[in-house]
C-alpha cells in the first residue's frame, strides 16, 4: 500500500510538473492569441497606413483623419484577434467627429514580428511619432486602451504628452490575471511579459477614465477597481452591471467615453 501511494504521488508530481512546464512554454500563445489574417478593408472613412517602429518593423494600421482641431483617439486593442474585430467601435468614434488611429500590433493582422511587452511599447511609440510628424498636438490626443491594451496606454502616457487616457477593463498585472485563471500553478513566478499596471499607474498625471463591468469573467472586477484607486487625480470611473469583459463600450460606455474625450481635449 505504501509503495502504491509513493508511486501515485510520484506520478501526480510528474503530471503537475509537466502541466507547469507546458504553461510556461506556451504562455506567449496564451497571452497573445493573435489573428494573423491580414487586415480587411478599413471601416468606412478610414484608410490603411504604415507605421515604422524603432526596431525597423512596418506595421499596417488604420487611420481616420478629422478636422484640424478635433480630438484624436489612439486605440490599443486587447490581446485576442485583430483590428478586424473592432470596426464598429472605430466607426462610432469617427462618426462622433474624432480622428482615430487604431494600432495593429506586431504579429497581429498580418503584420511582421512577434508580440511581446517591449515590442508592443515600441509599436505604441511609433503611433505617437506618426502623429507628431503629422503635426497633431498632444493636447488633442486621447489614448484608449482595451484589456491588454490598457497597460500599453498607461506606459505610453508616461513617456509622451497626451490630453487623457481611457482604460477599458484594466488589470493590475498579467501575473495577477494569470494567477486568477490558473490558481493551481505558481503563475506569478512564471510570467515573462508582466504588463504591471498597478506599479506604474500612480505615476500617471493625465486625466483618467476607467470603464468596467461587475460581470467581467476575464479580468476580476476588483482588479479594474484597484487600478482606478491607485491612480492620481483627476480620475473618473464608470461601472456597469450589464456587460461582459469585451462589451463595456457597447453597454453604456460609449457616451461616457465620448463625453470624457471632449472635455479633456477642450480644456487643453
Amino acid at each position: 500500500m505504501l509503495r502504491f501511494s509513493a508511486a501515485f504521488g510520484a506520478l501526480a508530481l510528474i503530471v503537475y510538473a509537466s502541466t507547469v512546464l507546458t504553461l510556461y512554454l506556451r504562455q506567449d500563445r496564451l497571452l497573445f492569441p493573435a489573428s494573423i489574417h491580414p487586415l480587411n478593408t478599413p471601416p468606412l472613412g478610414m484608410q490603411e497606413i504604415s507605421l515604422r517602429t524603432a526596431d525597423g518593423l512596418i506595421l499596417k494600421s488604420w487611420l481616420h483623419e478629422s478636422s484640424p482641431n478635433a480630438p484624436v483617439i489612439v486605440y490599443f486593442h486587447g490581446n485576442a484577434g485583430s483590428l478586424n474585430w473592432k470596426g464598429d467601435r472605430l466607426e462610432h468614434f469617427a462618426q462622433a467627429g474624432f480622428g482615430v488611429l487604431a494600432l495593429e500590433y506586431r504579429g497581429y493582422g498580418g503584420n511582421p514580428g512577434h508580440p511581446s511587452e517591449a515590442g508592443l511599447y515600441r509599436d505604441a511609440m511609433a503611433v505617437l511619432d506618426f502623429l507628431q510628424e503629422k503635426g497633431v498636438l498632444p493636447e488633442r490626443i486621447v489614448l484608449y486602451g482595451e484589456s491588454l491594451g490598457t497597460n500599453v496606454a498607461v506606459q505610453t502616457a508616461l513617456h509622451r504628452a497626451v490630453a487623457g487616457v481611457v482604460l477599458d477593463s484594466p488589470y493590475t498585472s498579467i501575473a495577477d490575471a494569470a494567477a486568477y485563471h490558473y490558481p493551481y500553478v505558481p503563475a506569478r513566478l512564471l510570467i515573462k511579459n508582466r504588463f504591471d499596471t498597478l506599479t506604474c499607474i500612480p505615476n500617471l498625471t493625465r486625466p483618467l477614465l476607467v470603464i468596467r463591468t461587475t460581470e467581467d469573467r476575464v479580468v476580476p472586477p476588483a482588479q479594474s477597481l484597484a487600478v482606478f484607486e491607485a491612480a492620481q487625480q483627476p480620475k473618473e470611473v464608470w461601472t456597469t452591471d450589464h456587460a461582459t469583459h469585451a462589451t463595456v463600450l457597447e453597454h453604456g460606455g460609449m457616451p461616457v467615453v465620448l463625453d470624457f474625450v471632449r472635455r479633456v481635449t477642450a480644456t487643453n
